[in-house]
């Protein structure tokens, strides 16, 4: 998947409970670029440089548009507007791709729109990653990583937002009602920032990038970490 090749294989399994319980521990104030944490009896700051790991969401050279592509690949196997991620999985095998590279490039928006931006299979697909996907050189070459940074933060500012007042009301007429969110970015990577504190790393960065690199995060070791202070 071009840009994304390297998360395609890693063996990290999510784990909601750990990101759940960290959430639980924000620290407030007022800045809106970073969110803190009191975890294990210490600050953890989960700011856009811990997020962009082991370089990979940087770009590796800047790569211009020359020119408006429009919409080829939505018009073409598609043909419609309001294109939701559940109606493309319907109809994509129904496609007739002209050449490999346009699956590639359905396949490239489906990946992003679902694995790294988190969308909700119901919401529409942007139409500008039609558009981008349709030019692999500039796709490849997108600061991702301030895009995916902007919706993975958002997310975990808002998780809990309006919920203690929602659990109230509706515990006093359930008591066995439960509180459901949806993060939207990609909270996998807070969630290995939290685990880093947890393993208490002299080097958290290249610790980070080793674990994320090996693919080192397992089920069993998932389940040990939730064990927050």
């Amino acid at each position: 998947m071009a840009i994304f090749n390297c998360f395609i294989d890693l063996n990290i399994i999510f784990s909601s409970v750990l990101i759940h319980k960290a959430l639980l521990r924000e620290s407030v104030d007022d800045k809106e670029e970073y969110m803190s944490f009191n975890i294990m009896e210490s600050t953890v700051i989960f700011e856009k440089a811990k997020f962009l790991f082991a370089g990979l969401w940087s770009p590796t050279l800047v790569v211009e548009r020359t020119k408006f592509i429009g919409y080829h690949l939505r018009d073409t196997y598609f043909k419609r507007e309001g294109l939701t991620l559940i109606d493309l999985e319907k109809e994509y095998p129904k496609c007739k791709f002209e050449n490999d590279e346009d699956v590639v490039k359905v396949l490239l928006v489906y990946y992003a729109e679902l694995t790294m931006m988190g969308k909700d299979k119901h919401m529409s697909i942007d139409l500008y990653l039609f558009q981008v996907a349709d030019d692999l050189d500039y796709f490849n070459n997108m600061n991702w990583g301030s895009m995916l940074w902007d919706r993975t933060l958002g997310g975990l500012q808002q998780a809990y937002f309006g919920k203690a007042r929602t659990y109230r009301d509706n515990m006093a007429r359930n008591p066995s009602y439960v509180i459901k969110f949806s993060l939207p970015g990609f909270p996998l990577a807070f969630q290995i920032v939290v685990n880093t504190m947890l393993d208490k790393s002299d080097d958290e960065h290249a610790y980070t990038s080793t674990l994320v690199q090996k693919g080192h995060f397992t089920h069993d070791s998932m389940c040990k970490r939730t064990q927050l202070k």
